[in-house]
């Protein structure tokens, strides 16, 4: 809740959703925070390098303005991004802005802008003519026709993914792919992505000045990859991941990874497992094969990703193929994207570990359904019997309460005494305790039998414990394990600690003891995991346990100076000294 209720935060231009004040970014969609261009621009009705001049605002960005411009020996409209004025004097983000215009230069994909001239203004700012496009940008685009069909998200960042091969095989990894820096344009009635913005892009193998160092982190978080987050070299993979997230915004209209601030949804990133779209979006009927897709563009390790955007285009197709043959969209609007004739040449050829991606989603949703049944089956049968025994009971007892209220059967009055006097009168007998009928005993017989009978039914046999022979491994198994080579086992100690890592990270809000378990077990395997120490840091905390959580995060810090929330992890340190 804000301090100050009668202040209505900001919202964003795209998405609608409210942001931070002094943001340059929007945390939901990622779109760039337009600001009110003021009237001393010192570019507006100006003429630039004696070519542009410029005519209004477009957006603006972290780095510069973009402003559309008129080219006066074409006369054609142009954009031309010039950057900040304040920026000047920092030789980084001068030799970035240039690195970017470097970038788009080298890159003639018709599904990347075109940069036609680089070049300073009057004042010594550099800036960068490229063409104009009138469209929307991808955020804008989902957030207004959402939900997308199938066909439309398939055919979109598969374009996306033909520019990135393009700039992937360039040795040009872009680092800051987003709905906000995809645009999309219509070339004769048919929808054609345009992928923007590589100023913060590395070109592999080219003398960086120190732009591509260690531990710097350059991008919008929620659309980063771990790697990108942790500071590490990036490779294409990072760009896969960056398509991973887009993808699931487009089928979910929601970010796979959330916080409250950047350092949140960084956290969120390196330690959060995704949640399947379908999951997150009952009501969008998101296919399970595209949904596969996305699962696997979003692993944290990136040699589980596709190893190439050519890879993720390739499984995006095949995808939408198979979605067809399962009858394709049937969306609440009524809309079926697929014909017969566009779902008949399909399938012959469709990837075997799409196909298993396929069916582990679709394992995954029927092992949930059934164990759904299984829940509700439990309580069932105790539920039928405890009512069937109120039932007898409430017969057995109507049945016994109008026993009392029939009268029994005629008999003659007894004589009357003969009359005495008063000394020698008898004082009255007392009143003989009422008889239960004979006829009535059989049917009350019958009703605590029944009764018995489902007292009997309702109470749980002992299971017996089935005592089958003893499983031992193989001998061949055992020589197997014996002979593993040092590699061998290596991995085999990584694929256990990242197991026991998983699950304690499942368990850390609801049960952080056996969270703390789970990770001594795993630090017990490999003791330089700065993630396991982070992980028990954090489940200490929830414990109370402060001592024990400072040594954790001291831990990490040793094993991971660069680490991107050092800070953070300090600060809790120092919090924990008496």
């Amino acid at each position: 809740m804000s301090d100050h209720p009668k202040e209505s935060s900001p919202l964003c231009s795209k998405c609608g959703h409210p942001r931070l004040r002094n943001a340059n970014f929007c945390a939901s969609c990622g779109a760039s925070i337009q600001l009110d261009s003021s009237s001393d621009d010192p570019y507006l009705g100006k003429l630039v390098d004696n070519t542009f001049m410029i005519e209004s605002v477009l957006g603006v960005g972290s780095m510069g303005t973009v402003y559309k411009a008129n080219h006066q020996a074409l006369s054609k409209p142009v954009a031309v991004k010039i950057l900040h004025q304040t920026l000047l004097t920092d030789r980084v983000v001068e030799r970035r802005f240039e690195l970017e215009a470097m970038a788009a230069i080298k890159l003639k994909h018709p599904h990347t802008i075109a940069v036609s001239h680089y070049g300073k203004t009057h004042t010594g700012a550099p800036y960068i003519a490229m063409e104009y496009l009138d469209g929307r940008d991808l955020a804008a685009v989902v957030t207004q026709d959402y939900p997308l069909p199938s066909k439309r998200i398939v055919a979109l960042l598969s374009q996306v993914c033909r520019a990135l091969e393009e700039a992937h095989r360039q040795g040009i990894i872009h680092r800051d792919l987003k709905p906000a820096n995809i645009f999309v344009v219509d070339r004769r009635g048919e929808e054609n992505a345009k992928v923007l913005d590589f100023g913060i892009a590395k070109i592999q193998g080219a003398a960086s000045e120190g732009l591509t160092r260690d531990g710097l982190v350059c991008g919008t978080p929620a659309f980063m990859s771990p790697e990108q987050v942790s500071g590490q070299e990036l490779g294409p993979a990072s760009d896969i991941f960056s398509l991973g997230s887009i993808l699931y915004f487009m089928l979910t209209l929601r970010l796979p990874f959330k916080g409250h601030s950047a350092v949140d949804v960084a956290s969120s990133i390196m330690l959060d497992e995704v949640v399947a779209p379908s999951r997150v979006r009952l009501d969008a009927n998101i296919p399970p094969s595209i949904e596969a897709v996305c699962l696997k563009a979003l692993q944290k390790d990136p040699t589980q990703r596709y190893p190439s955007a050519a890879a993720l285009r390739e499984a995006l197709d095949q995808a939408y193929q198979a979605h067809l043959l399962s009858g394709g969209d049937q969306r609440r609007r009524g809309v079926v994207i697929g014909d017969e004739e566009s779902s008949r040449p399909i399938t012959a050829n469709i990837n075997a570990a799409t196909v298993i991606e396929m069916k582990a989603v679709q394992h995954q949703r029927t092992a949930i359904k059934s164990r759904r049944r299984r829940s509700q089956s439990k309580w069932l049968l105790p539920l039928f019997l405890c009512v069937l025994v109120l039932l007898l009971a409430l017969v057995f007892f109507l049945l016994l309460l109008r026993s009392h209220e029939e009268p029994g059967p005629s008999t003659p009055p007894p004589p009357s005494p003969p009359p005495s006097s008063p000394a020698t009168a008898v004082a009255p007998a007392a009143p003989a305790a009422p008889q239960v009928p004979e006829q009535l005993l059989p049917s009350c017989q019958r009703g605590l039998a029944l009764a018995a009978a489902g007292l009997q039914l309702s109470t749980p046999k002992p299971t017996e414990t089935h005592k089958g022979p003893t499983h031992r491994p193989s001998k061949a198994t055992e020589i197997k394990t014996d002979t593993a080579s040092p590699a061998e086992k290596r991995k085999e100690r990584a694929r256990q600690v990242d197991a026991l890592f998983k699950d304690a990270n499942s368990v850390r809000h609801s049960d952080p003891r056996r969270a703390v378990e789970l990770l001594r077990q795993a630090l017990k395997l490999d003791k330089t995991s700065w993630k396991c120490w982070e992980l028990l840091g954090e489940s200490y905390k929830r414990l109370g346990d402060s001592a024990a959580m400072a040594n954790a995060f001291r831990e990490v810090l040793e094993l991971y100076p660069q680490h991107p929330r050092a800070a953070r992890l300090q600060a809790a340190i120092d919090s924990a000294k008496p």
